[in-house]
């Protein structure tokens, strides 16, 4: 999103109003899908991580039927920004801490000061992990999709669609263990 309120800053200046369209409908579908996530997982508590994996698991099944019906990668783009936004409420502060799973800006900077303290004897060195993590992940996953995309097409956003189909039956399963104390013992 630094990059659409970029372009919406710059475009607004130069009266370009297509791109101040495009670079505005971004930013609304993304905090859109995020106010909206945070309402329904608030609600429901314990169920939050289920369903804002759920609502991500069907923007992405959506964009992908979208490329894999011919739809223009400027529509079929839509509900991937909004499993974005989705995305961003799916991980709640820790202690305190809270990961950013799309802001790469946030998270360096929080790596970096984790890692000053630790130099200078203010916190150990496990501190600076989370974030370094999350990181490595997020490069990790922009490398894997680029070999996809070059090899697939916008169809390749079914990995990702997959897997947070997955991570939502994990999801369903952990809480239902919580619930039933037989399904613990398994």
């Amino acid at each position: 999103m630094s990059g659409a309120s970029i372009s919406l800053g710059v475009s607004l200046s130069e009266t370009r109003w297509d791109a101040v369209y495009q670079a505005g409908l971004l930013i609304v579908v993304f905090v859109a899908a995020a106010t909206a996530s945070t309402a329904v997982s608030v609600r429901l508590r314990r169920w939050s991580l289920l369903v804002v994996l759920l609502l991500e698991a069907i923007c992405l099944s959506g964009s992908a039927i979208m490329g894999g019906m011919g739809w223009r990668v400027s529509v079929a783009i839509f509900p991937i920004i909004a499993a974005m936004g989705i995305q961003n409420t799916a991980l709640s502060p820790v202690g305190g801490v809270r990961l950013g799973v799309t802001f790469m800006t946030g998270t360096l900077v929080s790596f970096g000061r984790e890692l000053g303290r630790w130099l200078i004897g203010r916190v150990p060195w496990w501190r600076c992990l989370p974030h370094g993590l999350v990181w490595c992940a997020f490069v990790a996953g922009a490398g894997a999709g680029t070999a996809l995309h070059i090899r697939y097409g916008f169809v390749a956003i079914v990995v990702p669609a997959i897997t947070a189909w997955v991570l939502a039956a994990l999801a369903a399963l952990a809480v239902k263990r919580t619930e039933n104390p037989d399904i613990r013992r398994l």
